[in-house]
């Protein structure tokens, strides 16, 4: 990860899923590594969990917050982010190793 982040990818979640450990290896697989993540955790109930989960990502950060709704906990996230563009991932999608930098890509141009 750079220092300055171009892309700040916000993750909110309530639970520590069984599709959570492959977001997260499909996050760290990206070609585009000028990123950061920002997980917010909207009240799961094992945050020891969650950051266990978040722990293989270099530089992830965890806001913990009680239970707000997921819109609520994005923009938790989006605030906190330090990158020029905003990306949302869901703790159950997984993203090809190409996606930020296409993204990034296409934006910059």
């Amino acid at each position: 990860m750079n220092a300055a982040p171009l892309v700040s990818v916000v993750l909110a979640t309530n639970r520590n899923g069984p599709y959570l450990a492959a977001t997260l290896e499909s996050l760290a697989g990206q070609t585009f590594t000028g990123w950061e993540l920002i997980l917010v955790d909207d009240g799961a109930p094992d945050p020891a969990a969650i950051e266990a989960a978040v722990s293989g990502v270099p530089g992830a950060r965890v806001i913990h917050q009680a239970n707000a709704g997921v819109s609520a906990a994005r923009n938790v996230g989006a605030a906190a982010g330090l990158g020029k563009y905003l990306a949302f991932l869901d703790d159950d999608d997984l993203w090809s190793p190409e996606r930020l930098v296409l993204q990034v890509a296409a934006l910059e141009a």
